[in-house]
């Protein structure tokens, strides 16, 4: 885990708790296919993809990527670029 992305997290936990969380499944819960998620950030949309969507995450921020691995990696696959 980065201390740059659990800072990051941490200046978004109150947009989640005031409903971003919430906003970010219904977005998602019904996506079928691969995914590109470009810009994934610490990777706060990826838990709320279907568990059978497999999801190539980029981000110019090796250090954001490396967080965001935690939050499902059994089907994440990470780039830069």
């Amino acid at each position: 885990m980065s201390f740059k992305g659990s800072v990051y997290d941490l200046f978004l936990a109150p947009w989640e708790h005031l409903g971003f969380g919430r906003l970010r499944h219904r977005l998602l819960r019904g996506l079928r296919g691969p995914v590109l998620e470009l810009g994934v950030g610490t990777g706060l949309n990826l838990p709320k993809y279907p568990g059978e969507i497999t999801v190539v995450a980029v981000d110019r921020d090796l250090q954001f990527l490396r967080h965001s691995r935690r939050r499902r990696r059994e089907w994440l696959v990470c780039r830069t670029g």
